[in-house]
């Protein structure tokens, strides 16, 4: 029998080259569609198997007497079984284009004419790959596909959705049915096309709160901006589940240096240092944790401003919305915002957020401070150096009443009355913020204490003092 194999083999070797080399090199250019080698090795695993069994069944019955021509059957699949096996295994640890494809030039363009082979998943869905890059074509490309999304509410389910369109549109109508999670599905898949609309994100955040933990939120964008490390939209999400506000906009800083000024990431940033907020459970934080008012917060939200008016005409924040309301709330806030910094009065105020003025209070050597802030505050501290060197509370040592309860805690008088003699000093005054922050120490230099007699002839009407420009 083994005589009879190595003949069959001679005599066909060129049949098998031939036919092994052709459906060699028609399954490895068909390799991005399916591992092809193994179904022909299945297939002649198949064939040797019946073979074998007819062989046996035929002999025993005497109805085939030559048990050569079935045995070359037997010898037939059972080659081409182990040269399917080769090829099936080349497929599975080699290149996912095929080998033909990968080192022959020319081949892979011919599997892309064919249609056998599509740009990478990943290729497509990272759309925004260079948020610094060229602006203009981010931004057309991301207003381009705002027509199809505007009309999600209107549309209907799809069953096996295959683009950003159907997906986003199954994530809004799951969302209005109320299946947070197939909603939640849906968003991710659509997200993974790279696409930085904030208001989609924002409408995530919404289900996403009600259905998962602030663990898987929260690992969620961490995986997004790791696959999308150019989606600036993405960063600020992730950003935005920071609960320490100084954490948070460290962070957004260092976003900042490293995508440069935009549209959108100015901004959010406006949303950070307004009253507004970023962070995304700021419902559950309690009075004392939310983030409150302050001049230094109005200090930065200038600066941001006036970096969004510097922006070139093409950088517009309009694409970055699906819905034309939503962005015409982000535009109406941003027009307030240069408003408010327009006008001269807050200017100065922001510039000087501290003035005080100094009145005798008709006792000698006594005079009081009246202290005007531009600012929130839970705490006024002032000293006089060579009178009192150390600051003093202006908050009393008791709660003053205001009804049958009187106040919770004592909050800081505006006026504090001091005991210094006439003449010239220097102030100096800090405050602490809503927020528990120290502001900055303001210097008020030779500073005139009047006596009530000096102070009846300069004139009554209240003088303002400045502190000290650096």
């Amino acid at each position: 029998m083994i005589e009879m194999i190595k003949t069959y083999l001679k005599r066909n070797a060129p049949w098998f080259g031939a036919i092994g080399g052709v459906g060699g090199f028609i399954s490895d250019v068909l390799a991005p569609l399916a591992n092809f080698a193994l179904y022909l090795l299945i297939a002649s695993v198949v064939g040797v198997v019946v073979t074998v069994g007819y062989y046996y069944y035929a002999h025993r019955d005497k109805i085939v007497t030559k048990k050569e021509e079935v045995m070359t059957k037997v010898i037939f699949f059972g080659a081409f079984g182990l040269i399917w096996g080769l090829f099936a295994l080349i497929h599975i640890f080699g290149p996912a284009q095929g080998v033909v494809a990968a080192t022959v030039p020319g081949v892979e363009q011919l599997q892309a004419s064919l249609g056998i082979i599509q740009n990478d998943v990943a290729e497509i869905k990272q759309t925004t790959t260079d948020i610094k890059g060229d602006t203009a074509l981010i931004l057309a490309e991301l207003q381009d596909l705002k027509g199809d999304l505007q009309s999600a509410q209107n549309g209907s389910i799809t069953a096996k959705p295959d683009s950003a369109e159907a997906w986003y549109t199954n994530a809004v109508l799951y969302a209005s049915q109320g299946d947070d999670e197939k909603a939640i599905e849906a968003y991710e898949e659509f997200f993974a096309y790279g696409y930085p609309y904030i208001d989609a994100y924002q409408n995530f955040n919404i289900v996403a709160k009600n259905a998962m933990s602030k663990k898987e939120l929260e690992s969620f964008y961490s995986d997004l901006t790791k696959k999308q490390p150019n989606n600036v939209v993405a960063r600020f999400m992730y950003g935005a589940l920071i609960k320490d506000t100084d954490e948070r906009r460290e962070y957004y800083g260092d976003v900042r240096n490293s995508f440069g000024d935009s549209s959108v990431l100015l901004y959010w940033m406006m949303n950070e240092y307004s009253v507004i907020g970023t962070y995304v459970y700021a419902n559950e934080l309690s009075a004392e944790e939310k983030q409150q008012w302050s001049t230094g917060d109005q200090a930065d939200l200038k600066d941001i401003v006036k970096a969004y008016e510097l922006l070139p005409i093409n950088d517009s924040l309009e694409p970055y919305f699906i819905n034309a309301f939503a962005y015409d709330g982000a535009k109406s806030l941003i027009n307030s915002f240069e408003d408010q910094f327009a006008d001269e009065t807050t200017n100065a105020m922001l510039d000087n957020p501290v003035v005080i003025v100094v009145n005798p209070t008709g006792e000698t050597d006594r005079s009081s401070i009246t202290f005007i802030i531009y600012d929130s505050y839970k705490d006024i501290r002032y000293r006089i150096p060579g009178v009192m060197n150390d600051f003093a509370s202006t908050i009393p040592n008791a709660a003053p009443s205001s009804g049958p309860w009187g106040s919770a805690e004592p909050s800081p008088e505006l006026t504090a009355t001091v005991d210094v003699k006439s003449g010239k000093h220097d102030v100096e005054v800090y405050w602490i913020n809503a927020n528990g922050k120290q502001s900055k120490t303001y210097i008020f230099s030779e500073v005139d204490f009047l006596s009530f007699t000096d102070w009846q002839a300069r004139g009554t009407e209240p003088v303002w003092e400045y502190p000290d420009q650096e």
